[in-house]
This record gives C-alpha cells, sequence and structure tokens, in this order.
C-alpha cells in the first residue's frame, strides 16, 4: 500500500542507503561500506515507522499489527533481466534471516540478529529471545527484542 513506499523511502533516507528494494510487504535497504552506524540508523528507522504507524492508525477501528525485523550481513545483490523487465534482486542467509525476524515480530515489534544486536547493545534496552529456529536455516540465530520506551 501506499505508506510501505513512503516508509520504504523514510528507511532509506534514514540509513544512507544506495539501494532499496519492495520484497511484497518488506523493504532491503543497501548502505555503501562507507557509511557509519547503519544498524543503529536502521533500529532508530525501524522504531520510528512502528510508532508513526501506531499513532497515524490508533483509533480507526483496525489496529496496526506490523512487525519489523533488522539484520546485518552480506547478500548477493544482482540484476535479473527478462524480456519483459530488469529487476534488482537481493539473496542470502542475511535477508532470509532479517525476513523470518520480521514475521516472528508480529504484533508491533522490532527483532534484530546477532550482528546487529552487538552494533546496537550500548544504545537501545535489549531483550534476549534466546537462539530461536529459523526456516531455511540448519542452525539456531541469537535473536533480541528492541524493548520500546
Amino acid at each position: 500500500f501506499e505508506a510501505t513506499e513512503e516508509m520504504l523511502a523514510y528507511l532509506m533516507n534514514r540509513a544512507q542507503g544506495a539501494s532499496r528494494k519492495l520484497l511484497g510487504p518488506r523493504a532491503v535497504v543497501g548502505v555503501p561500506s562507507g557509511i557509519t552506524n547503519v544498524e543503529i540508523r536502521a533500529v532508530e528507522a525501524g522504531l520510528q515507522m512502528l510508532g508513526k504507524l501506531e499513532k497515524d492508525f490508533h483509533g480507526e477501528g483496525n489496529p496496526i499489527t506490523i512487525g519489523v525485523g533488522v539484520n546485518t550481513g552480506p547478500v548477493m545483490a544482482g540484476y535479473v533481466v527478462t524480456h519483459e523487465r530488469v529487476e534488482l534482486s537481493i539473496l542470502g542467509d542475511t535477508v532470509n534471516v532479517a525476513s523470518r525476524l520480521e514475521g516472528l515480530a508480529r504484533p508491533n515489534r522490532l527483532l534484530i540478529g546477532p550482528q546487529t544486536c552487538e552494533a546496537v547493545k550500548e544504545r537501545f534496552a535489549l531483550r534476549s529471545l534466546g537462539p530461536l529456529e529459523i526456516r531455511g536455516r540448519t542452525e539456531t540465530v541469537q535473536v533480541h527484542e528492541v524493548v520500546r520506551m
């Protein structure tokens, strides 16, 4: 829906992202390697998204229930070209884990992966959810929830 495009643009600008990709209701933001505090910016943007959506849709009879998953790490990015279109595709374990975290984060929570946790643990209150099984992986992932104040 329209808010997805607005939120994606906001998130990309907040994280100083160089590329963005909508994957259904999900967004992947690519950030150049020279940008610092990427994880902090992503978590801040996610918290602001949750707050804005809750504020904008509060009392409308349809409570908003979304989840935000933030995971940091290497990805494979490239263009898939067909006769009909050219599309940026982003693949890898980092993307898969972020997608699974987003699904687990409902309602209205923000979950982060281990590399993101390491980068933001001094900045945000976190609650460990322990090692969780993530579909598509053989190893568990240490997951934390960013505690909203």
